[in-house]
């Protein structure tokens, strides 16, 4: 699951005046009446603005997937795909590097507003600080902000003027005031109509959608904080799901929303009969569901339930896939690993021992001495996908979805015994626990037997076996390593006082090298551990103004030895998923994540009666 992190993709611009060309498909109209398809995710819909911290879980990003539309998509594989017809992106100029976002005529809104400069100017002031602020709210907070997790020099921050307007307001310029090595998914059309989160804001001005746009625009142009600050508000709580209604379920993309149910666990969407900015879709209904458990979300597509489904690959989500009519084991895009909590009077906050921080840096690297990345590799990833390999960078993107593996047996699927490896095939140093050096740096620190809670995804039977090896290897060391998985775990990693150490995944962008390592910066958004290191920091940021490629690869090894320094964190195995369909579609790719199968909806083919197996 992706935690509060905003994924950033580098491409180098290699000319002026560059149009983006698209992957979409060639003809528009290939809709087959009545078809309809179920397809599971692990979580229930919680608002239709993923562009908000905290409503911006894998469930929304997936579900916006299809209903909006941008200048860009993730596809299946996890590889971000141009969308020319949404509208066209063209470089002006590299120096300064100003960008002119155009959006196509004819592309609209299910209410039948066009998508124009005013929903691009939204973009612009939330995901900026250049339009936060104003008098203080009950809380102490700036009645004008918008919760985009923007920060300052950074992303769309570098856009210091308000952008102009251009193309009978279907356009805007951007010009950075620096170099922004992830200018290219910097920014994007809001997930959300500006028209209607204006007529949410004021809903006694009586502003009708030509008033709305006009009157966002000048209050955006003017700095007009006071008149923005209830638009803001509406832009961070009038999406989640309580307060969803008519005037806030408008969409852009290839489905419309029928209905959605009052816990978010079922939505009903069908097929945007109106000109759309992205692939044309050959399902005409879709019906999204939760189902948050593993196992139970693939044996739902063999009892027939549901028709597309996708799970971390375990021994028991393998065997509930090999029933369906196909499935596909590839390795995701994303990763597990630990963060250790640095804040909340823990067992790693240099707090516990007077402010000492040598002495929490040195129990912090004792404990990831214990972690046997090898044996987790062993039990997790290689019987799935046998040349999968430990991750060994926690800021590098992973490589997008290769080619599908064929389901393993059950029993090559099964935990391997716990055998003493051959010196051919001993771990590398990096991946085998260091016991003896773990027990030293306890008793140079004085903390012989110190106390981990480690927070994960409870019924989780993947991470629970982590836990077990983790538990075990560290026993070893005179570390008693306690279960504190919970459901809502996500919700509790910026509570530090319950956890010192966190186990999930991060769904990484494989075209994004920034976002990762921006998570470990002091005022980065994903960073909920209370990490703080002048030389991560200032790495990051030249990373962030590095343009070129093939200059960013020092900048991340720095960065990854720097992190490892301080023992903030380790990255641990990738996640093989699993993806199975029912014989009521066809062209299903392997998906990049548990709820990234709704984002190759355009590939799916609904089966006709003859080409369904009895």
């Amino acid at each position: 699951m992706r935690w509060r992190t905003r994924f950033t993709a580098t491409i180098v611009v290699a000319a002026l005046a560059v149009g983006l060309s698209a992957c979409a498909p060639d003809d528009t109209d290939r809709l087959v009446p009545g078809s309809a398809i179920t397809v599971a995710l692990d979580a229930p819909v919680t608002s239709l603005n993923p562009a908000v911290l905290g409503q911006d879980g894998a469930a929304n990003t997936a579900l916006a997937a299809l209903t909006t539309s941008g200048f860009w998509r993730r596809d299946a594989a996890g590889e971000r795909v141009p969308q020319d017809r949404f509208g066209s992106i063209r470089v002006q100029s590299r120096d300064p590097l100003t960008v002119i976002y155009t959006v196509n005529d004819g592309v609209r809104w299910s209410d039948g507003a066009r998508v124009d400069a005013a929903d691009l100017l939204l973009t612009w002031a939330a995901g900026t600080t250049h339009r936060t602020g104003g008098k203080p709210d009950a809380d102490g907070l700036p009645e004008t902000r918008w919760n985009t997790g923007a920060g300052p020099d950074r992303g769309l921050d570098l856009v210091a003027e308000t952008p102009e307007i251009g193309d009978d307001g279907r356009s805007i310029t951007l010009v950075y005031t620096s170099p922004a090595a992830d200018w290219e998914s910097a920014f994007d059309a809001p997930p959300v109509a500006a028209h209607r989160v204006a007529m949410l804001g004021h809903p006694d001005d009586d502003l009708d959608t030509p008033a709305a746009k006009a009157a966002l625009i000048a209050a955006v142009q003017d700095d007009d904080l006071d008149w923005l600050a209830p638009v803001s508000r509406a832009y961070r709580e009038d999406f989640a799901l309580g307060a969803v209604g008519a005037n806030n379920a408008v969409t852009n993309g290839a489905y419309l929303i029928d209905a959605v149910s009052a816990d978010g666990t079922r939505v009903d969407l069908r097929a945007n009969p109106d000109g759309i900015g992205g692939p044309s879709p050959r399902v005409e209904r879709v019906t999204v569901q939760a189902i948050p458990n593993a196992a139970e979300r693939l044996a739902a597509v063999s009892r027939g339930d549901v028709d597309i489904a996708a799970a971390p690959a375990t021994s028991e989500s393998v065997a509930f896939a090999g029933q369906a009519a196909g499935a596909a084991v590839a390795l995701g895009t994303g990763f597990d690993h630990l963060d250790l909590q640095t804040a909340g009077g823990g067992v790693f906050d240099p707090a516990t021992y007077g402010g000492d921080e040598e002495r929490a840096r040195t129990v912090r690297t004792a404990f990831l001495a214990t972690v046997p990345r090898a044996a987790l590799l062993a039990a997790l990833a290689t019987p799935f996908v046998p040349d999968a390999e430990v991750r060994r960078s926690a800021v590098r993107p992973p490589d997008p979805v290769g080619d599908p593996h064929p389901l393993p047996t059950p029993e090559a699927s099964a935990p391997a015994p716990e055998t003493p490896p051959s010196p051919e095939t001993s771990p590398a140093p990096d991946d085998a626990p260091d016991i003896d050096r773990a027990r030293d740096l306890l008793a140079e620190a004085d903390v012989p037997n110190p106390t981990v809670r480690l927070l994960f995804p409870a019924n989780d039977s993947r991470r629970a076996a982590a836990f077990g090896l983790l538990a075990a290897s560290a026993a070893e060391a005179g570390i008693t390593l306690v279960d504190a998985s919970r459901a809502d775990w996500a919700s509790r990693l910026s509570t530090p006082g319950e956890y010192d150490a966190a186990l999930f995944a991060w769904d990484a962008d494989p075209s994004a090298p920034v976002a990762l390592a921006a998570g470990y910066a002091t005022a980065g958004a994903a960073n909920v551990s209370g990490w703080s290191d002048d030389t991560v920091d200032d790495l990051i940021a030249q990373l962030g103004a590095e343009t070129d490629a093939d200059a960013r690869d020092p900048i991340l090894d720095a960065l990854d030895e720097q992190i490892a320094a301080q023992a903030w964190s380790l990255p641990l195995v990738p996640v093989p998923i699993v993806t199975v369909w029912s014989d009521a579609v066809t062209s299903v790719r392997p998906a990049a994540a548990a709820n990234g199968v709704l984002t190759g909806f355009a590939d799916w083919v609904p089966a006709s009666a003859e080409t369904r197996s009895e």
